[in-house]
Order: C-alpha cells, then structure tokens, then sequence
C-alpha cells in the first residue's frame, strides 16, 4: 500500500509539471504574435505617412513655387510676334514720334546687310536675321526679339533709303488686324521737287493693272514716264525697285504709302531693261483691292 501511495504521488507531479509546461508554451505564442501584429502594424502605419508626405508638400515648398513662377512670367518679354505688341515693346523702351505708326520689316539677309553702304554698316553692324527693322520719320531702329533689347538707333532714316536697295530688308511684316505699317508723311512739294522718274509694269494677267496703278500714282504728284508689262508675268504681291542712286525719300515714301509695299531686292536680271529712279512691279494684290 506504501509503494502504490509514492507512484500515485509521483504521477500527479508530473501531471502537474507537464501542465505547466503546456501554459508556459501557449503564453509564448501569445507573446509572440501579439508582438507581430504590432509589428505589421506599425509598418503600414509607416508606409501610409510616407505616402501621405510624398503627395501633401510643405505649405512654405508651395509657396516658394509660386513665388519662382511668378518671377519666371515677369522676366518674359512681351509678345512682339505681331505688329501691335512689337511697336508697343519698342515705344516702352525708347521714346518713338506720338501719333505716328512706323513701317515695320524683318531681316532675312543680315549678311546682306552688313555690306551696305559704309554710313549704315555701323547701323546694322549686330544684326541678326528675324531681327526688326522699325522706321519713324525721325529714327530708325533695330530691335531683337531673341534678345528683347534695341540693337541700335539711327537718327537719320533716309540714309536707308538712298543708293542701293540692299539698305532695306527684303521682308515686309504684313499688315495686322490691329495696326497697319504706314511710311513717314511726306508733303506734295517735297515729291515735286525731287522730280523722280518711275516706271509701271503689269507683273499679272489681269489687264490694265499697270495703268491703274500709273492713275493712283499721278495723284500723290509722282512722275510716270513709262507704263507697261514685266517681263514675268506672275508676281504675287506689287514691288518697288530703286533703280537710281539718287537721294530721293519723299519719292520712296510717297510711293510706300501708295502701293503699301517697300523697295525689295530683286533678283539677277531681274530689272534689266528698266528706266528711271524708281519702277513698280504691280502683282495679284492689287488686283484684288
């Protein structure tokens, strides 16, 4: 009966150790995943920071956006793409003859240019083709948008007008919706005195164009000694060659504002055969007015 007492005795202590052991167990896997669950958590919780931090930039970040934009926009010169807001750029940058609109050009040829005569090679000593040529009746200027500043001033404009027509671009800008080039105003007298000797040809199909033209001509006081054809017959737009080297603006400009164009470069032969100081080409343009 002793024996069988110590075994019973025996065994329920190992019960009771084995049972300890069990919870022992169960309260480290608790422990455990308790412990990764926080874990986990706390990484998203993490990730969902960053990625709210990454979308949502500082307040002062913005601002400062906002106030390098702003500066970007105010160190941007005007628009000078059209006849308007070119005048308009140039006249705040120098002061320009009130109530008068220039004749505006664009340079196609500088090299052209800088070969001119030597009292304007100085003018257009820095010019750039697409620059601007811009002609009050008191100053002439060059302006570049490429660098929105005036590249220089000539007091006297009818320097470029006299001896060869390569003083003046061969582009014209077309009139706009909101400002039409016009040339200097030039008094009667002054296109009677210098007496200047103009041709008229029909560079068109369109028959009579020349005469016409002759007609408009002789009522802003300028002498036609000659009307008739052009050896092409398929000019475009109407053009004014010089012929002469003479010094004749008030002829020029009276002749500018009659057939809304300027003398242009003419190609080889393109003129031989012709008489005169001055010979004007009419092309479809006039007939369509």
């Amino acid at each position: 009966m002793i024996k069988k007492q110590r075994t019973s005795k025996t065994s329920a202590a190992k019960i009771s150790i084995d049972a300890e052991r069990v919870d022992g167990s169960k309260t480290k896997a608790a422990f455990y995943t308790v412990l990764l669950v926080v874990i986990i958590l706390t990484g998203l919780a993490l990730m969902i920071s960053q990625k709210f931090k990454t979308k949502s930039p500082p307040v002062a970040n913005n601002a400062q956006n906002a106030q390098v934009q702003n500066q970007d926009q105010q160190a941007k010169p005007a628009d000078t793409t059209d006849v308007a807001s070119l005048i308009a750029r140039v006249s705040s940058l120098i002061v320009t003859k009130d109530g008068e609109e220039p004749t505006v050009a664009t340079v196609q040829n500088a090299d052209m240019l800088r070969q001119g005569k030597q009292e304007i090679s100085e003018f257009y000593k820095d010019v750039q083709n697409g620059d601007r040529l811009l002609v009050w009746s008191d100053k002439a200027i060059l302006y570049s948008t490429k660098l929105d500043k005036l590249l220089a001033v000539l007091p006297s404009p009818s320097l470029l007008l006299s001896g060869n027509s390569t003083s003046t671009p061969s582009v014209v800008e077309p009139a706009s919706a909101t400002s039409t080039p016009s040339t200097p105003a030039v008094s009667t007298a002054d296109v009677k005195t210098e007496n200047a000797a103009v041709e008229v040809r029909n560079g068109t199909n369109v028959a009579g164009l020349a005469r016409t033209m002759s007609n408009l001509l002789k009522t802003k006081d300028i002498r036609v000694t000659l009307v008739g054809d052009a050896k092409n017959r398929n000019y475009a737009t109407t053009v004014i060659y010089k012929l002469s080297d003479k010094d004749l603006p008030a002829t020029l400009a009276a002749l500018s504002a009659a057939t809304k164009t300027e003398v242009k470069q003419p190609a080889a032969g393109e003129i031989s055969g012709f008489n005169g100081d001055f010979v004007v080409i009419v092309g479809q343009d006039f007939a369509a007015q």
